[in-house]
């Protein structure tokens, strides 16, 4: 504001050495409002009034040639608006020189981004393709806090997951939880085509799409993800999840207790893209016979869980 006022005052008196150090202050003074937020546009909108304003005044003025005011409009356009960007710039350059290291803020930057960032999970996803095809194998990172890994091992469910006092049991099935470190075998899964289409020409490769329907497998003990109408260990008013196989069919064919897989989900991309594409496509998995989708609840499973966080749909 004060470099404003000087430069109000200052007129008549273009290029002399005081005006240019004002209009290089107020150029400096607008490069640091908007560097610190981005409310300091509003400061650069007052300024480019103002800066207007005073060209209106000059523009009026027959005693001023035109080459004077094509040369005063240069400058002032490359003090007040060049300027501040190339401070800009520079500052977040510095930034990203000085602190080169992963934080809590990740989420908001996209994942390409994330990548280049010290002690980021995905800095150490391998180089490759972008494209997501049925059959491929993938990690899934959730990437708001917690971070964390989605991972399923041997271990089962306990039977009276809170004791069996407690009145609820679990389906005793595998575990699925969210793993914060990487890599791990156990973190990776293979993206099947519950269609079949993928099936009737193997030949051919099958891109993902936004809206596929898709069954994830994982990789290690060939079971395949899936949610159910059980109560969640840590958080019963959502949905279990858990890792199905053959031999969890506890009870024969037929029986009103038999639990079936319910192992198909929906990929919904959150930026409506087409396209599935490795580190650039946010997205959710929708369970289909529920309508709920795979999320993280916060919670830690207790000894049994291995201290890992609880994944649940809802």
């Amino acid at each position: 504001v004060l470099a404003l006022v000087k430069l109000q005052q200052l007129h008549g008196h273009g290029f002399s050495w005081r005006w240019w150090t004002w209009l290089l202050c107020l150029g400096c003074s607008l490069g640091g409002a908007v560097s610190i937020k981005y409310v300091g546009l509003f400061v650069l909108a007052v300024a480019g009034l103002c800066m207007a304003q005073q060209m209106w005044r000059l523009w009026g003025d027959r005693s001023v040639s035109l080459a004077a005011i094509t040369g005063q409009l240069t400058a002032r356009l490359a003090c007040t608006l060049l300027l501040p960007l190339a401070l800009y710039a520079l500052l977040f350059a510095l930034h990203l020189t000085l602190l080169p290291k992963t934080g809590p803020g990740d989420p908001f930057m996209s994942a390409l981004f994330q990548r280049g960032l010290e002690g980021s999970p995905l800095n150490r996803v391998p180089t490759g393709p972008t494209k997501i095809a049925f059959g491929s194998h993938v990690t899934l990172l959730h990437l708001h806090e917690p971070k964390s890994w989605l991972h399923s091992h041997t271990h089962r469910y306990p039977t009276f997951p809170k004791g069996q006092e407690a009145g609820f049991i679990s389906s005793q099935q595998q575990q699925v939880t969210g793993y914060p470190y990487s890599p791990d075998m156990n973190n990776w899964w293979r993206i099947d085509d519950p269609t079949n289409i993928s099936h009737e020409n193997p030949d051919k490769i099958r891109l993902l799409q936004n809206g596929d329907l898709l069954r994830l497998t994982h990789m290690t003990t060939n079971k395949t993800l899936n949610s159910h109408d059980v109560a969640s260990s840590e958080t019963p008013t959502e949905q279990e999840v858990s890792c199905f196989g053959p031999e969890d069919h506890l009870e024969p064919v037929g029986h009103p207790k038999r639990r079936e897989s319910h192992d198909v989900s929906r990929i919904e991309a959150v930026q409506k893209t087409p396209q599935i594409e490795l580190l650039k496509t946010l997205f959710r998995l929708v369970h289909v016979d529920s309508n709920t989708v795979l999320q993280l609840s916060g919670k830690q499973l207790p000894a049994g869980g291995f201290g890992q966080y609880e994944v649940v749909s809802g």
